[in-house]
């Protein structure tokens, strides 16, 4: 379990939600898209028909160090600083949209610190949703209201908010709901507020800390049959 005392350091150092334009070059969205594409990984799903979310995985604490990654490391140094590391990352292919759900981790070892999340492809511009609620007590889908309850591979399947922190206890803002999250059962947001509505384009970086709720807009309303995108996890150790 993680200290309150953790907690507190975490939170300490949160900071609103970013949006940096242009912060990927055109030639790194290429070169990112071109290693998912031919990883060995993602040309089996490929090969077995997946339909379904294909994800890359990338953990530097875990795999071996892969050459493909150093210019990946470079930019994440110089968004968020050299004073940060890497822990895990993945490029990820999806035909539907995530629902609200925070990026902790599981073993919590690592003192959480931000999500950089590079939109790669996309046939147009969708957006992306950051809370002012956040969560870390481990990775979790917010399910509320749902049923049954989906089973999730990794992250926990939360129905009880009251470990939310800044749970207002109040129901969802109905035109944002319908306007972004409708892909969301509107019961699964209750308590939730939005920090932030940011533009998803490929080139452009979103930064949030790891706790904090976000999910996807509902681009398949929006006729948009996939998107392809890079989630980096990092850590910072405490002052």
């Amino acid at each position: 379990m993680r200290t309150q005392e953790d907690k507190e350091k975490i939170l300490d150092r949160y900071k609103p939600s970013k949006y940096l334009v242009g912060a990927v070059t055109p030639s790194m969205v290429e070169y990112l898209l071109e290693y998912f594409r031919g990883s060995e990984k993602i040309i089996k799903y490929k090969q077995a028909g997946s339909q379904g979310p294909v994800v890359m995985n990338y953990s530097p604490d875990r795999d071996e160090k892969q050459e493909w990654f150093n210019p990946v490391q470079e930019l994440v140094w110089d968004i968020l600083g050299s004073n940060c590391y890497v822990w895990g990352s993945n490029i990820f292919r999806v035909e539907k949209p995530h629902i609200a759900h925070n990026d902790d981790y599981e073993e919590k070892i690592y003192p959480i610190y931000k999500t950089l999340v590079l939109p790669l492809e996309i046939s147009k511009a969708t957006n992306f949703v950051t809370f002012d609620q956040a969560y870390l007590d481990g990775p979790v889908k917010l399910f509320r209201g749902y049923d049954p309850v989906p089973e999730s591979f990794y992250n926990k399947s939360l129905t009880d908010y009251s470990n939310i922190i800044n749970y207002t206890d109040e129901p969802f803002d109905k035109e944002t709901h319908q306007k972004y999250l409708s892909h969301i059962p509107y019961e699964a947001l209750h308590g939730l507020t939005v920090e932030k509505v940011i533009p998803w384009v490929p080139g452009n970086a979103i930064i949030f800390d790891m706790g904090r709720i976000h999910s996807a807009s509902n681009f398949v309303a929006e006729g948009i049959t996939h998107k392809i995108g890079y989630s980096i996890f990092t850590a910072k150790e405490f002052n």
